[in-house]
């Protein structure tokens, strides 16, 4: 049995997350993959590549797993 596909999101996936779509932002204001990567000293690659691996986990998650079937019942 896989353990990454339940694991938390890492600090820095989250992180970047929310700072791409702007959760937890005063403003809402997202950042792009160059700012975020001049922000943590990454390529924009790079950060493109900790975003897929943390939304992969989020989707994922049983409990987005639930989520995903309610939606289908509405």
């Amino acid at each position: 049995m896989s353990t990454t596909t339940s694991a938390p999101l890492l600090e820095r996936e989250l992180e970047i997350i929310k700072l791409r779509f702007g959760i937890g932002q005063p403003d809402g204001d997202t950042m792009t993959l160059r700012m975020i990567g001049e922000r943590y000293g990454v390529s924009k690659e790079r950060v493109h590549q900790i975003e897929v691996s943390g939304l992969k986990k989020l989707s994922n998650h049983p409990e987005m797993q639930r989520i995903r079937h309610l939606v289908e019942e509405l």
